[in-house]
C-alpha cells in the first residue's frame, strides 16, 4: 500500500490520478458518440442525435465539479 504522506503521483491509487480517470473519459465519450451515430444510423435530423455532444460535455463538467468538491474536502479533512 502508498504511504499517505508521500506526494508523488505514483503514491496515488488510480482513480485520483488524472491520467487514467481522463482516459476513462475520452473512451466512455467516443462510445457514447459512436453509439449515437449507430442508433440513429448518421441521421443528423434524428432526436437521439442531438445530445450527441452535450452528453459528454455535461459528463465532463460533472466530473470536473465532483473532483473540486473532492479536493476541497480533502483540505478540510487535512486542517
Amino acid at each position: 500500500m502508498a504511504d499517505p504522506q508521500d506526494p508523488s503521483p505514483d503514491a496515488l491509487p488510480w482513480w485520483r490520478r488524472k491520467e487514467p480517470v481522463q482516459r476513462i473519459g475520452y473512451v466512455l465519450s467516443a462510445v457514447w458518440m459512436a453509439g449515437i451515430v449507430i442508433a440513429t444510423n448518421g441521421d443528423t435530423g434524428h432526436v437521439l442525435f442531438d445530445f450527441i455532444f452535450t452528453v459528454p460535455l455535461a459528463g465532463w463538467i460533472l466530473g470536473l465539479v465532483v473532483a473540486a468538491l473532492l479536493r476541497r474536502a480533502e483540505r478540510n479533512r487535512e486542517r
